[in-house]
């Protein structure tokens, strides 16, 4: 049996987890799972796992916590979650690693902390169970995008932007830090680009926020997402993106400081990797393709039109339904589908330039 960590003592809010769980393994992770602090009463849980409750909760977008008892101690698993939630709720404003004071907050920032956070299959039933409550359909499509602003306004500009027309229901807005709102926006049609349904809606929240605080805030925008555990992904996107901003010349792309990951990440990514790393995971798809000269122009004109098939039929002046005959062999022959994913419409484009920068063998794509 191990004690608690010193720094224990001089944190509330982890104080008052030990003297409620006396006997009990605690411990609170940062992002990358590390140990911030935890106090160890049993050592060989993991031969045990049956005697006991193990029950996490996220804290902030950065913080995890999780807690272990011996269950012969508690009448169900429920009890021990009804303790530990009372606990965050009212002693949640003195814990020291929270980036915001308050971990009373209402239940859709806790939805989002759990989406953003999630990374085990309880995590995302608790996102989707929180959901339900807050009825919000977690099969539609979405983008989460994160929208920069000024501290001490953030709270503000949230509320403002909750409350503008064109913000759906189905729409998680929230503050998870000062100086950055994250907006997990609805997408209506999957089968139109984000671009072309969110771009309207971005114009006029900045024009909100500029006539409230009197500057146009920037937006980042990432992939679309259709589970619980690509928010998480979606959201780095938007953050690789805001980055990418800085590194590459965006020219007309920058238009009213609203940017997209698709209009950055491939190149961001591509420009950044060296060509032995991206032979590595590149190179099988290219040599699939090497032969089916017709499937990289058909990945070509899909890619330039939104993966819209009728539109690209129209573009490359094949029927609509050569073109879907071709599309088809495409996800099969690379065992992938980025008419629905973004994920792998995000490999299908650095493949194509792949192919424009490296394979002589074929025409550029």
């Amino acid at each position: 049996m191990a004690g608690t960590a010193a720094i224990g003592h001089q944190d509330t809010f982890f104080s008052i987890l030990c003297e409620a769980f006396p006997q009990s393994n605690i411990q609170i992770t940062g992002v990358n799972g590390s140990t911030i602090i935890k106090q160890e009463y049993f050592s060989d849980i993991k031969n045990h796992i049956n005697d006991f409750y193990s029950i996490a909760r996220p804290l902030t977008l950065n913080r995890q916590l999780t807690l272990s008892v011996r269950a012969d101690r508690y009448k169900d698993e429920d009890e021990v979650g009804r303790m530990l939630d009372g606990i965050i709720s009212m002693a949640g404003s003195n814990y020291k690693g929270a980036r915001k004071r308050e971990l009373e907050d209402n239940e859709e920032k806790r939805l989002l902390r759990t989406l953003l956070y999630a990374d085990s299959m309880e995590m995302h039933i608790y996102a989707v169970l929180l959901a339900e409550k807050l009825k919000k359909e977690m099969a539609l499509e979405r983008v989460v995008c994160v929208i920069e602003c000024r501290y001490g306004e953030t709270d503000d500009m949230k509320n403002l932007i909750k409350r503008y027309r064109k913000t759906s229901p189905q729409d998680i807005c929230e503050s998870v830090e000062e100086g950055r709102i994250i907006l997990c926006k609805y997408i209506p049609d999957a089968r139109e680009t984000i671009k072309d349904q969110c771009n309207e809606y971005f114009q006029g929240v900045q024009m909100l926020i500029s006539e409230k605080f009197g500057y146009v805030p920037q937006i980042y925008i990432g992939a679309m997402v259709r589970q619980a555990e690509e928010y998480r992904f979606s959201l780095n996107a938007a953050l690789t993106t805001k980055r990418a901003v800085g590194e590459i010349r965006s020219g007309g792309r920058r238009a009213h400081n609203i940017f997209y990951a698709e209009d950055y990440l491939v190149e961001y990514t591509f420009y950044n990797t060296d060509q032995e790393t991206l032979e590595h995971f590149l190179g099988a798809y290219a040599e699939k393709l090497r032969k089916e000269p017709e499937l990289v122009k058909t990945a070509k004109i899909l890619l330039e039109n939104g993966m819209n098939i009728s539109h690209a039929s129209k573009y490359g002046y094949v029927h609509r339904n050569t073109m879907m005959l071709h599309v088809r062999k495409l996800c099969g022959l690379l065992k992938i589908d980025p008419m629905n994913y973004d994920g792998d419409k995000f490999l299908l484009m650095l493949i194509c330039e792949y192919f424009a920068a490296y394979d002589t063998q074929i025409a550029p794509c």
